[in-house]
């Protein structure tokens, strides 16, 4: 009837206005990533009309916000989101933005990270001892120098023999590192790690000799 007719023309729609939800952003603010062509993962999610998964968007520094799919098997109440950046991003800080809406329009609070990338190995220079030198001396120090221009600080490590010689104390990208030779070759590995996890390693061999040497024989 009549009374039905005019129920139906003034039903209305009336729209939640709870934001969808972003967490689990990565890389996460502060971390270091080692490739130019990162990928940003994250979660969203909504309890209300649901999420509009053609309004996902991701942002990196100052470029144009992408729209992204989340993985297969995402919801209108829950998804993931993996997106490998298409261009390769220089070494530096980067900064993600992320975002989306849910089906009544409502948009989520962005959720940022700033992160480091790194695609280059420390330098490291050891300037003493001498590959392929021999002494008679068993007080060796092992002096050099390293530095990273996108990862600092860097951490350095000798070993002798295959042995840890224990903390490396390094200044302004300088270190020197007491170490005690054994009677015949020796082998020092020094390795410099930066803040991202890149490592250089150098190899050098010293050999001890304190034997004076021994006249067996002399003929006339």
């Amino acid at each position: 009837d009549n009374s039905d007719s005019l129920s139906q023309q003034a039903r209305l729609k009336v729209e939640e206005k709870t934001a969808p939800t972003i967490s689990n952003l990565s890389p996460s603010s502060g971390a270091y990533v080692t490739t130019s062509l990162p990928t940003i993962g994250f979660t969203i999610a909504d309890s209300g009309s649901g999420l509009d998964l053609s309004k996902i968007y991701v942002k990196i520094d100052s470029g144009t916000a992408v729209a992204v799919s989340p993985t297969t098997g995402s919801s209108l109440a829950s998804g993931t989101v993996s997106y490998t950046v298409p261009s390769a991003l220089g070494d530096g800080s980067h900064t993600v933005r992320v975002y989306c809406y849910d089906l009544d329009g409502n948009k989520s609070e962005e959720e940022t990270a700033t992160f480091t990338v790194d695609t280059v190995d420390p330098s490291l220079n050891v300037t003493a001892p001498t590959t392929s030198s021999i002494t008679n001396v068993a007080a060796c120090n092992v002096v050099g120098t390293t530095n990273d221009a996108t990862s600092s600080t860097v951490t350095v490590t000798v070993k002798l023999n295959s042995v840890d010689q224990g903390t490396v104390a390094v200044s302004e990208g300088s270190f020197s590192k007491a170490i005690t030779l054994s009677e015949g070759s020796n082998t020092i590995e020094v390795t410099a790690t930066d803040a991202a996890g890149r490592s250089t390693t150098q190899t050098i061999t010293v050999t001890l000799d304190t034997q004076a040497p021994v006249i067996t024989a002399i003929s006339f």
